[in-house]
C-alpha cells in the first residue's frame, strides 16, 4: 500500500495523509466502540477501549522508533532523523512485537472477558481500518473499468476503496443486525468481505497458496464463526 501523495500543511509542518487517515480511523474507531458499549450495556467496556488505544499506540511508537532497535548506532547519532524520516522496512515488526509484549502485560493487568473484548474490539479495528483504507492507496490487477486508478503507465483496481467499501457495508450490517453477538457476526462478514477484495489485489508473497493478507482475513472469519457457535452453545470465550 502506498500513502496518498502530500499532507495538510500548517505553516512549515506538514502532516501526511497516511497519519490523518491514522487519526481520524482512532477517533471514528474509539467513537464507535463507546456507543456500541452504551448501546449493548456490556460492563466494563471502557477498559476495553482503552486497552486496545494502549496496543495501537505501543504498536506505532514501537514502528516509528524502530530504528533504535535495528540501526541503534545511527539513532543515536541521528536522533532528529526519528521523526523526520520514514520507518524501516522492518519497522512494522518490531512495532508488532511491542504492541504484544506491552499488550499482553497491559491484559494480564485488567483480565477483560474474553467475550467482552470480541464483541467491542471489532467494531472499533473495522471502522478503523474503513476509513484509514480510504488514505492508503492499494493499486490491484490491471483494469479498463472507469474507475481505475491511472498510476505508473497504466489503470489498476483500486482495491483500497473497495476494501473500505466492503468494511462500511459490514459494519452497517452487523449494526444494524438483531443478533446480540455483532461483534462476532461482524469478523465474519468483514473477514469474507477482505477475501473477496483479495481477488483484485497483486500480491509479491504468497504461502500455501494464499498472500499474508488472506490468510489474515481468512483467520478473521474463523474467529468470527467460531464466536458465533460459542455464543450460539452458550460457552464463554
Amino acid at each position: 500500500m502506498l500513502a496518498l501523495l502530500g499532507g495538510v500543511s500548517i505553516g512549515p509542518l506538514t502532516i501526511p495523509y497516511a497519519w490523518i487517515g491514522l487519526i481520524l480511523g482512532g477517533a471514528a474507531g474509539g467513537w464507535i466502540m463507546k456507543r456500541h458499549i452504551r448501546r449493548m450495556a456490556i460492563p466494563g467496556g471502557d477498559p476495553i477501549v482503552d486497552l486496545l488505544f494502549d496496543i495501537v499506540v505501543a504498536w506505532f511508537l514501537g514502528w516509528k522508533f524502530s530504528a533504535l532497535v535495528l540501526t541503534p548506532i545511527d539513532a543515536i547519532r541521528h536522533p532528529i532523523a526519528l521523526l523526520t524520516l520514514p520507518a524501516d522496512p522492518h519497522a512494522k515488526w518490531v512495532g508488532t512485537m511491542a504492541a504484544f509484549l506491552y499488550g499482553g502485560y497491559k491484559w494480564w493487568r485488567l483480565k477483560p472477558q474474553g467475550r467482552d473484548v470480541l464483541e467491542v474490539w471489532p467494531f472499533g479495528l473495522v471502522t478503523g481500518g474503513a476509513v484509514a483504507s480510504l488514505f492508503w492507496l492499494s493499486l490491484g490487477k490491471p483494469t479498463g473499468l472507469p474507475w481505475g486508478i491511472h498510476a505508473f503507465g497504466g489503470v489498476f483496481q483500486p482495491v483500497n476503496f473497495y476494501e473500505a467499501i466492503v468494511l462500511w457495508a459490514a459494519l452497517l450490517f452487523a449494526w444494524r443486525s438483531r443478533r446480540m453477538e455483532k461483534g462476532a457476526f461482524l469478523l465474519l462478514l468483514s473477514g469474507i468481505g477482505s477475501l473477496l477484495v483479495s481477488l483484485f489485489a497483486v500480491y509479491q508473497t504468497v504461502i500455501f497458496g494464499l498472500s499474508p493478507s488472506q490468510w489474515a482475513a481468512l483467520a478473521v472469519s474463523i474467529l468470527g464463526l467460531i464466536g458465533l457457535r460459542n455464543a450460539k452453545g452458550g460457552h464463554p470465550l
